[in-house]
């Protein structure tokens, strides 16, 4: 299937989340949610830097502060 999740973002639930995630980035920053990621962050970066599917830039990583430290983020 051309331009499903999985062709583009690989397999599973996460793919299918980045893949919506970018379909419905904006312009501007993100809507303020009760997250530990700074507000500049759009959702999908907050998303890829989190998991550690993107390393993040220098300035992001010095936006981030101690934060940093503890990326990317393991669940389960």
């Amino acid at each position: 299937m051309a331009g499903s999740a999985e062709s583009v973002h690989g397999r599973g639930r996460l793919g299918r989340t980045v893949h919506a995630a970018a379909a419905s980035t904006t312009a501007g920053p993100r809507q303020p949610r009760s997250r530990d990621f700074p507000a500049s962050f759009h959702d999908l970066d907050a998303l890829l830097v989190g998991t550690g599917r993107r390393t993040p830039t220098e300035a992001e990583r010095a936006e981030l502060g101690a934060l940093a430290a503890k990326l990317p983020l393991h669940l389960g």
